[in-house]
């Protein structure tokens, strides 16, 4: 294999690899919420839900700038920026890294400073974690469709 294939694989490895994560630990984070509401007092989710940023949801940020790179590489030919399937990879990106930049990530981090507040306001904690898990949810729709979009290049 030459070198060009070894480093288009590589930008495709992170491409691939960059979404499962970024997008997985956003469905992880609807999963923990949802835990939260049944069992608020459990130092699982207290330890999920810990103060700070969730690095690893912020690898969706590597998604498109692989995406772009590996267009550039032109190692699928026939393929260019201004194809449908490629606009509206992007729209789904922007759509779904929105919804964690706009709803997620804020509820995140308003339930991590929640549970760091015992007793929590259960009340604010069902309204939250409701919103961390149905964002996830949109979020992770998003990515499965991305997905499909990127496997099956319609036309």
């Amino acid at each position: 294999m030459n070198r060009e294939g070894i480093a288009y694989d590589t930008v495709l490895a992170v491409h691939i690899v960059a979404g499962f994560i970024g997008f997985g630990a956003m469905g992880v984070s609807g999963w923990f919420a949802a835990q939260a509401r049944r069992r608020p007092g459990s130092e699982a989710v207290r330890r999920y839900f810990r103060p700070g940023t969730n690095w690893v949801a912020r690898a969706v940020y590597l998604v498109p700038l692989s995406g772009l790179a590996l267009l550039y590489m032109g190692g699928n030919p026939g393929s260019e920026a201004g194809e449908a399937w490629v606009v509206a990879g992007v729209v789904i990106w922007c759509v779904a890294t929105g919804m964690a930049v706009l709803v997620l990530w804020p509820a995140e981090k308003e339930l991590a400073h929640l549970l760091g507040t015992p007793p929590p306001d259960t009340g604010r904690l069902g309204t939250l974690s409701r919103r961390v898990g149905y964002s996830a949810a949109v979020v992770d729709v998003a990515y499965v469709a991305a997905v499909w979009l990127m496997v099956a290049k319609p036309h």
